[in-house]
This record gives C-alpha cells, structure tokens and sequence, in this order.
C-alpha cells in the first residue's frame, strides 16, 4: 500500500467516522468533533482497511489523519 494510498484511507475513515466531508490530512480528529468513542471506531475501520491494529493512545499523540497515515505505513513497514 503506498503512502498517498494510505492517506486517502485514513481522510476517507476519518470523514466517515465523523460525519464530516470537508476534512483533509492536516485536520485533528477531535477539534472536529472525534472523541474515545468515535477514536475506537476509526482505529477498528482503520484495522479492517489496512490490517494493523493500532492502540489508541496513537490517536491521542498523532491527531491527524496525515500523522495516522504515517504511523500506519511505519507499522506496515516492520
């Protein structure tokens, strides 16, 4: 999966998880409305998606679906 791949992934599960269609790769997931609840569920689609499960103290470090995405390819990378 390439990077650029991953990204649109991640903005896509973002956007879907919150409801929204205006977000890109530089929006924080909780100032547009992502909580724990909502956090649990983008990491489980995120996991369906891509295969790696990702903890969510991730999300709470790298809030955004570009710092997601990276995190994702490095896991995918080991």
């Amino acid at each position: 999966m390439s990077d650029p791949e991953l990204r649109e992934i991640v903005v896509s599960t973002y956007r879907d998880v919150l409801q929204v269609s205006h977000l890109g790769p530089d929006d924080d997931f909780f100032a547009e409305g992502g909580d724990s609840v909502k956090g649990v569920a983008l990491l489980d689609r995120l996991h369906e998606r891509t295969g790696v499960r990702l903890p969510i103290s991730v999300l709470f470090m790298k809030r955004t679906a570009g710092e997601i995405a990276d995190e994702l390819a490095a896991s995918l990378a080991r």
